[in-house]
């Protein structure tokens, strides 16, 4: 467990806070900082929550999605930043404020791969999802669990588990689940919003995607790619992919998967990779330039669909023979 004590300092310093995540963002990131920033409103504090890329989606329904914001003004200051679930502070928007609006910043993450660029860095690698890091501090400082804080914290669990899935799950996580539902977190709403919940366009994208399924490596590695014509005849977008690397992990035998597709930038694609824990995505991912955990990783790589596919499936391919 982390050691609260310099965070809660600072909250219970300061007046003004910023709280945000790499661009993109996932479940983990949104419900980490939205929790923190409604438990320091409750406190009688203000706190901003900053997304260039704004909400996903799947994560509308969270109370205080409407809040977000997507830019901030060049003229706020705050007393402390807080970057939840990011590895690399070049993943930041381009409204990032610089260090003297900034305030102190606190980098909240798990990643091993994190690059400590805060001036406070709070890591623990072993936790499930930031969120679940988010609870100890809302405990630390006295502040009631309420249904918004505790749902965001739930999402940013379930999301980062795969609903509870994946190895990553410790008696603790569960733990934090529990105190979550207890304050009055729906599991069967964040479940079917997360999980269940597909856009047609997403179904018709995923259509796309099976078919160009390739195993490697005596069927140790599989790899998906998804071009800008797939995302043109399906009119799905960016954010509709998320999950789709897990149906090439799941196929039987496969130890590790990488997902390829392209970007609305040219020549530059998003590289996902994922493992059932036997193969370390976060050493292969560090080759080209990304960071994640042991089982979950991922890159932004310059280069032609197909080649960085190649690149990255042998980079496994050697990582499995090592």
């Amino acid at each position: 467990m982390i050691d609260v004590r310099a965070v809660t300092k600072i909250l219970r310093e300061g007046s003004r806070f910023l709280c945000t995540m790499h661009k993109g963002p996932d479940g983990d990131g949104i419900g980490s900082a939205m929790a923190l920033a409604a438990a320091v409103r409750a406190m009688g504090k203000t706190a901003v929550v900053y997304s260039e890329d704004g909400v996903p989606r799947m994560y509308h329904f969270l109370r205080g999605a409407d809040r977000v914001v997507r830019e901030v003004s060049s003229a706020d200051r705050w007393d402390a930043t807080f970057v939840f679930d990011c590895g690399d502070l070049t993943r930041m928007g381009s409204h990032f404020p610089p260090k003297e609006r900034a305030g102190v910043l606190v980098n909240f993450d798990h990643h091993v791969t994190n690059t400590r660029f805060g001036d406070l860095n709070v890591i623990d690698d072993h936790a499930a999802a930031v969120g679940e890091m988010v609870y100890h501090v809302v405990n630390a400082l006295g502040v009631t669990l309420d249904r918004e804080m505790a749902e965001a914290m739930y999402v940013s669990i379930t999301s980062d588990t795969g609903s509870f899935k994946y190895s990553n799950t410790r008696p603790e996580t569960m733990r934090v689940a529990a105190d979550c539902l207890a304050a009055g977190a729906d599991p069967w709403l964040c479940a079917q919003r997360v999980f269940d919940d597909q856009p047609l366009a997403k179904l018709r994208l995923t259509a796309l995607v099976l078919p160009t399924l390739e195993l490697h490596a005596d069927g140790k590695i599989a790899s998906l790619v998804i071009s800008s014509e797939m995302f043109a005849a399906s009119g799905a977008d960016q954010e509709l992919t998320e999950g789709l690397v897990n149906y090439a992990r799941s196929v039987e035998g496969v130890e590790a998967a990488v997902l390829v597709r392209e970007t609305p930038t040219p020549g530059t694609c998003k590289v996902s990779l994922r493992s059932r824990g036997t193969v370390d995505v976060a050493a292969t991912s560090l080759v080209f330039g990304g960071g994640g955990h042991r089982a979950a990783a991922g890159a932004t790589v310059k280069g032609s669909l197909v080649d960085i596919k190649n690149r990255v499936v042998a980079a496994l391919i050697s990582q499995i023979r090592a």
